[in-house]
Order: C-alpha cells, then sequence, then structure tokens
C-alpha cells in the first residue's frame, strides 16, 4: 500500500512565538531575565516548531493528519467518513483589511467540516491532491465565506448551496 505524503508549515505559531518573545523582552531592562530563563525559552520554541510543521498522508484507506516531528496523530478519517470535499476561500475581516486563506475542507455526513488542511506553504501537495480526487467526491463550485469561525471548525453546517460533481 502506497502513502502519499504532504509537509506544511504554519508560520502563525511562529510568529506568535517571536512577537510574544519580543514583548516579555522588551519589558526586561536587565540581561540577567533572558540568562535566567533561556531554558524555558529554547523549550517553548521547540513545541512551537513540533506544532508548527504538520504531514498530510493519503492512502487508500483514508487520510492522516499529524505532527511532522512528534508522531501524534492529529485527525484521522476513513474515506466512508467523508462525503466531499470542496475549495474553499476563507475571507477574515481585520483591522488592517481582508485577508483570504485558501483550505481544503472535507464535509462529513451532518453537513459540518471535519477536516480542513491549507492549501498554501505545503510541499508536494499536487500529488496528494490527485488521490484524494481518485477517492472523494469534490464540490463543483468554489466557495467564498467570510468570517467562517464556527463553521471551520466544525460546529456549524455548510450552509452555502453546493453541488456535487458526478463522476
Amino acid at each position: 500500500m502506497r502513502n502519499y505524503k504532504s509537509v506544511g508549515f504554519n508560520f502563525t505559531f511562529i510568529l506568535l512565538y517571536l512577537t510574544s518573545v519580543i514583548i516579555v523582552f522588551d519589558g526586561s531592562e536587565n540581561f540577567n531575565f533572558v540568562q535566567e530563563n533561556k531554558y524555558y525559552l529554547l523549550v517553548f520554541l521547540l513545541i512551537t516548531i513540533i506544532i508548527s510543521i504538520n504531514e498530510i498522508i493519503v492512502d487508500r484507506e483514508g487520510i492522516i493528519k499529524k505532527f511532522y516531528l512528534f508522531p501524534l496523530k492529529i485527525k484521522q478519517l476513513n474515506w466512508r467518513e467523508i462525503k466531499y470535499y470542496m475549495e474553499v476561500d476563507e475571507e477574515y475581516s481585520g483591522q488592517y483589511g481582508k485577508t483570504i486563506k485558501k483550505r481544503i475542507w472535507f464535509i462529513d455526513e451532518n453537513d459540518k467540516v471535519c477536516l480542513r488542511i491549507s492549501m498554501n506553504f505545503r510541499h508536494n501537495f499536487d500529488e496528494v491532491w490527485s488521490v484524494i480526487d481518485k477517492y472523494e467526491d469534490k464540490a463543483e463550485n468554489k466557495l467564498t465565506i467570510s468570517n467562517p469561525y464556527f463553521m471551520s471548525r466544525g460546529w456549524t453546517k455548510v450552509n452555502e448551496y453546493i453541488k456535487i460533481k458526478d463522476n
């Protein structure tokens, strides 16, 4: 059984870590604070890197999302649990304007999102996507959803009109 893997990076956690370190050390006047807490900072940096790198593994049984450097599965789904998948542009409004994040949502039988994969900063994703396309139905339309906080986490149903391709 052949596995297809895609490694992805989430720079949000690393930027959040660096921002918090800058805020903490900006308030300290002396360098002793840095010397006393350097091991804590190193441990938190390693944890942040472990959380930031994930891997998608696709085979004929299903799809697995797990940490790359640490053998802990985030999510594991069989193809029977997934109804279809769709491309979604998540549009978030913020203080500095709108940001758009390109994602793939896997929708379960209850019309809720059961797995979400970012398409940015991902290695070998085209090969994985072709295997996913072989096993799952794809929605015909590409959605653009504004501020999908609850929907993207699977707390509410996908309430848009979605057309599924017939193979």
